[in-house]
């Protein structure tokens, strides 16, 4: 007897991926919303043991210019990347695996460029133990270099530790509470609580509470058509390269934050993949350059909207 729901822990598995996730998510705007890349076919075992749940996915994310508060300039950007991802299951554990790139190309118009293209890896690793039918543990580690173009990716290394428990208050609702650290490229480490809720309201709602909200709408109750709404919380730090500043050339770190509320819709193509639609809006973005736990320059942009596509592939 399975002491688990394939589906759940999955989702718990994806979404940990870009949440410290949840606890702020890493890295750039993810194009979809939904918590994990479940569907019609994503609780099918292809075979007992390693199973491939979206072994690979490409995304493409537009986010249309907006103005630079404080200034007569706009900013706008294009992110593209792919992703792999694998799980390991057996009845009472799940291993989970993800690697990640991504590319941001930045546009910046009658402003001078403060910083230019970046680009980002991102690896994670989860394991799942359930001990019975409501109690179980979660542990994830979290890897992740990220820098300005002409700068060395090396440079921009970052991670994240989080553990907690995990707790099946029903069939239908799970809550996850834990703790969490990061490292940070000009800062000190922070530590932050890892609180997580999913809640299947019923056979077409469900809610998930990790890194913000997102509700999702099965249209046809069988996750061959899914609807996301979500809004999230998401930073990152990027190395960049030396600025000649007062003082001498500096090494800077850029942190990001933005809030995306964003509508994804969700069409399963079969066993084999999906593809994904996305709309939405920048709510907040916020871009400060540290160095040595000094904010040396910071500037927000007004709202922007954004458009995405996403396609995944199950071989």
């Amino acid at each position: 007897m399975k002491l688990y729901s394939f589906s759940s822990l999955a989702g718990l598995a994806l979404a940990g991926a870009l949440a410290p996730l949840c606890s702020p998510a890493d890295d750039s705007v993810p194009v979809s919303t939904g918590a994990a890349e479940t569907g019609a076919y994503a609780d099918e075992l292809f075979f007992w043991g390693l199973q491939w749940v979206v072994p690979a996915k490409g995304f493409v994310q537009y986010r249309t210019p907006s103005d630079i508060d404080g200034s007569n300039g706009r900013m706008s950007s294009t992110t593209a990347g792919f992703e792999i991802a694998g799980r390991f299951i057996n009845d009472q554990n799940i291993f989970y695996g993800a690697f990640d790139y991504r590319y941001t190309d930045y546009r910046f118009t009658d402003v001078a460029a403060p910083f230019s293209d970046t680009q980002s890896l991102h690896a994670l690793v989860r394991y799942i133990r359930q001990f019975d039918n409501q109690w179980g543990f979660f542990a994830d580690a979290v890897g992740r270099m990220a820098s300005e173009n002409d700068a060395d990716l090396s440079d921009g290394c970052t991670g994240s530790l989080s553990a907690g428990a995990r707790y099946t208050v029903s069939p239908d609702m799970t809550v996850y509470l834990g703790l969490q650290v990061r490292s940070q490229l000009e800062d000190s480490a922070l530590w932050l609580p890892y609180l997580g809720l999913e809640w299947r309201i019923n056979s077409h709602w469900s809610l998930n509470i990790t890194n913000g909200i997102v509700a999702t709408y099965d249209v046809f109750e069988d996750g061959s058509l899914r609807v996301d709404i979500g809004c999230t919380y998401v930073f990152a730090d990027y190395r960049l390269r030396d600025r000649a500043l007062p003082g001498g050339n500096r090494t800077l770190a850029l942190k990001t934050q933005e809030v995306p509320l964003t509508l994804s819709v969700t069409k399963e193509l079969g066993k084999y993949g999906y593809l994904r639609g996305t709309i939405g809006a920048i709510l907040y973005s916020k871009y400060d350059f540290e160095h040595d736990e000094n904010t040396l320059r910071k500037f927000e942009t007004e709202p922007a909207a954004i458009f995405g596509l996403e396609a995944g592939f199950r071989f």
